[in-house]
């Protein structure tokens, strides 16, 4: 069926030019001081209904989307979108289907779309600079010559940069335990200075050791923050 029924609202617009009258809307007016406001009659009020119900889909997309979000970001930005989506929904019935002549313009409704409009352009702005701020950190992360190892609160080795796979010598670095490459005098001490810091979301600082890659190389560990490792070549 995708992408065949986007085009869906395109067939009342052909019909319209086949048969050469507006089926979408009324084509009776009257006038009211310097407005004039169109009839409601079947075509407009069948117009409106079905452009309602597809706003209510467009409503219950996003929720869908917010339900299967997993970043807080994207979160926020769909909340928005949703809750200026039901605005705009309720200031379409209100207006859609009640005529104040003489105090609201016609087609009063029409002016919810401008809401909508700068709502997405304010959405379109936050996940592009989202996207941006995350790609700008993978690509700090893998051109970064020295390298890096993301460990998580039990010490295990969970992403580790194109440095650190060359240093090791090995792809299969991730879900390794990091205390295993330490000297077994070093592992206790590391254990309990790693545990100490990272659930006290301290800096993980002046703690250096030798640990040994696959090859039998020594290499000096440097470790920074409260959960990433960068790794340094040691030369005795």
């Amino acid at each position: 069926m995708y992408p065949y029924a986007i085009y869906l609202p395109l067939v009342p617009v052909a019909l319209t030019f086949i048969r050469q009258e507006n089926i979408l809307n009324s084509q009776r007016f009257d006038q009211v001081g310097v407005w004039i406001y169109p009839e409601f009659n079947t075509s407009y009020l069948t117009t409106m209904t079905v452009g309602n119900l597809f706003h209510f889909l467009v409503i219950l997309l996003l929720m869908y989307a917010l339900k299967r979000s997993e970043r807080s970001e994207h979160e926020r930005v769909l909340r928005m979108l949703i809750w200026t989506a039901v605005a705009v929904l309720i200031w379409d019935i209100i207006f859609g289907y009640i005529q104040l002549r003489g105090i609201m313009p016609p087609y009063a409704y029409m002016y919810g779309g401008l809401v909508w409009a700068v709502a997405l352009v304010v959405a379109m702005n936050r996940l592009d600079f989202l996207a941006s701020y995350a790609k700008r950190y993978g690509t700090l992360y893998n051109l970064n010559p020295s390298a890096i190892l993301l460990l998580d609160d039990t010490g295990c080795i969970e992403s580790a940069n194109p440095a650190a796979r060359t240093l090791f010598h090995t792809v299969r670095v991730v879900n390794e335990r990091f205390v295993d490459l330490l000297p077994e005098k070093k592992r206790q001490e590391w254990c309990e200075h790693y545990s100490q810091h990272f659930h006290a979301q301290k800096k993980f600082l002046e703690f250096e050791t030798k640990i040994q890659t696959k090859s039998g190389k020594n290499v000096m560990s440097s470790s920074m923050g409260t959960s990433s490792i960068s790794i340094k070549k040691y030369t005795a």
